[in-house]
């Protein structure tokens, strides 16, 4: 399996590999839509980085792949704190908490702010069409895949014996 974005990059002899030794099928992976319009609710994110933006940082933190995202003594930047965001491995909770925070105090507070916000009606109801209705705010996404496989065993497979000349277990 590869993802058609990889596929893509791939050299020319790859690719000529990939057509004359196996067959293909293209699918899509995972529907998905943008989460946004319900997560904006949750503002935990900005107000962890806003409580550690140029303060010394009191621990050493990796992310999941253990690549080193910020030492003890170390200035946290803006652009440190946008690298704890994105790094996999809840990163940016880490740091908040190793550095003073309490993520408890902080998500309750901002569950109460959320709850407040849908007061504003429009907010209501778009939450509201979205949980009852399925109504998308913004186009539905994918990620395309293709399935590849070899020449010489896609006969074993029910679903592609219809491309090999006959099964494999027949001469």
């Amino acid at each position: 399996m590869i993802t058609d974005s990889r596929r893509d990059a791939m050299d020319e002899a790859q690719k000529k590999l990939l057509q004359t030794g196996y067959i293909s099928r293209h699918r899509v992976f995972r529907w998905w839509f943008a989460e946004e319009p319900y997560r904006n609710f949750d503002q935990t994110d900005a107000a962890q980085m806003q409580f550690l933006l140029n303060r010394s940082s009191k621990i050493s933190l990796n992310d999941a792949e253990g690549k080193l995202v910020i030492r003890q003594g170390e200035i946290m930047t803006q652009e440190k704190l946008n690298t704890a965001q994105a790094a996999r491995g809840s990163v940016l909770g880490k740091l908040y908490s190793g550095n003073g925070g309490n993520n408890l105090i902080l998500n309750i507070n901002e569950a109460a702010q959320s709850v407040a916000k849908l007061g504003n009606p429009a907010d209501a109801s778009r939450l509201w069409r979205f949980v009852f209705y399925r109504e998308q705010v913004q186009p539905l996404g994918h990620l395309d895949y293709t399935l590849y496989i070899r020449n010489d065993i896609a006969g074993l497979y029910r679903q592609f014996a219809d491309l090999v000349p006959y099964p494999i277990s027949q001469p």
